[in-house]
């Protein structure tokens, strides 16, 4: 069973790249974040409602879940769908593939945790696979590497999940459900007024 809800996350994950580059193109980036999440707090909400008879976290989690929705839902999701509408799905969905080597800065520059050199090498061999499949295998194409605007931008979307991902792990301490933790964090008109 462990094995399919792997399978599932990851078409879950590469059908968002798909979706977003088809969508790109027809409304603004802020607009499909809102839809998406949007439409996920009205599915969720009843769920949420029936477990803990309650819709909101603790007052001590307000900030963090706050911090949580402006890095890893708002500002990731206006940046991937931002970077579809100037580069490929496929280039988002290989960049997404850097977003440990990104958690793992972030934690290091946060909190001064250290990768042990099985983390290193692990994160060294996917990054060099995401770079041969990007060029291609041709090596003339990486000395000739530019960026486009879509590929800087979603570097950034990877950033903000690294912090987003950093900010989660603080969460757990404070004993915030999952399903209320997914719908407060998704409500956040007091994050798109800052912005």
């Amino acid at each position: 069973m462990f094995v399919w809800q792997l399978v599932l996350t990851s078409l879950l994950w590469a059908g968002n790249f798909v979706a977003g580059k088809w969508t790109a193109g027809h409304a603004s980036a802020m607009m499909l974040s809102e839809l998406r999440f949007g439409i996920a707090i009205l599915v969720i909400l009843p769920f949420v409602w029936m477990k803990e008879k309650r819709l909101f976290p603790p007052r001590k989690a307000i900030l963090l879940l706050l911090g949580m929705g402006a890095t890893g839902v708002t500002l990731f999701n206006v940046l991937l769908f931002e970077a579809l509408a100037h580069t490929s799905a496929a280039n988002t969905g290989l960049l997404s593939t850097l977003n440990p080597a990104a958690i793992a800065l972030i934690s290091f520059l946060a909190f001064g945790h250290r990768l042990t050199l099985r983390q290193a090498a692990g994160m060294l061999v996917s990054f060099a696979g995401v770079v041969i499949v990007l060029m291609r295998g041709d090596l003339e194409r990486l000395l000739a590497l530019q960026f486009n605007r879509g590929d800087l931008m979603m570097i950034g979307a990877v950033l903000f999940w690294g912090c987003y991902t950093i900010l989660s792990q603080k969460s757990d301490g404070l004993r915030v459900a999952a399903c209320r933790n997914a719908v407060v964090r998704h409500f956040r008109p007091g994050v798109h007024a800052a912005l």
